[in-house]
């Protein structure tokens, strides 16, 4: 099972205190985002896509001002701020992500965002979508190093794809070098037709 990395543990850190200095009850998914601008794998990504990270958290800002009364304690228990279902859900989306994709890794702020899109209808959703981002964006950045922003443009090889293309052969499942699936059971009728074998 995948863990958090270091980085990703300290952005959820940071949401908590972000919903605690404003007296919020829950902790959402806003809080969340603001906390991601800071950290190093999900703001390389927004800032790939284009996103000016100082105007997405004044925007997360301004959100919370215009909507202090509803986000605010309606009690004055101190049993602190609580994540939301769709907080939770968004982390475990991610999790599940890595998970599937592969054995072992950790999950990182960059998954995170990602898995933000699922949730869309929330306000955090919406103004990553204001400010111009997709999911697609994150996605085709995170795999290939597309962006938006070719300031952080990132040429991505296929692992394995160049040993192959030196040797013309590829690794066997028990990692020895090999004859590929192509040459060992099929025939190469051009090169048959050059040396005469064929009509």
């Amino acid at each position: 099972m995948p863990s958090f990395s270091k980085n990703l543990e300290q952005a959820i850190h940071g949401s908590v205190e972000i919903a605690q200095i404003h007296g919020h009850e829950y902790i959402t998914l806003d809080h969340l985002l603001l906390a991601l601008a800071s950290d190093p794998d999900a703001s390389k990504v927004l800032c790939a896509c284009d996103i000016d990270l100082e105007v997405l958290k004044r925007t997360g800002e301004d959100y919370f001002k215009k909507n202090a009364g509803e986000l605010e304690a309606r009690s004055d228990e101190s049993g602190g701020a609580v994540p939301t279902k769709g907080f939770q859900r968004v982390l475990q989306r991610a999790m599940t992500h890595v998970n599937s994709s592969r054995k072992e890794g950790e999950v990182t702020g960059a998954n995170v965002l990602v898995a933000l899109f699922g949730e869309g209808d929330s306000n955090a959703v919406e103004i990553l979508k204001s400010l111009g981002m997709t999911r697609y964006d994150a996605v085709k950045f995170i795999a290939h190093g597309i962006a938006k922003n070719p300031q952080y443009q990132e040429s991505r090889n296929v692992v394995g794809a160049k040993e192959q293309l030196e040797s013309g052969q590829k690794k066997n499942r028990d990692g020895k070098s090999g004859p590929s699936a192509l040459d060992q059971f099929c025939v190469d009728l051009n090169k048959k037709a050059k040396r005469g074998n064929i009509d």
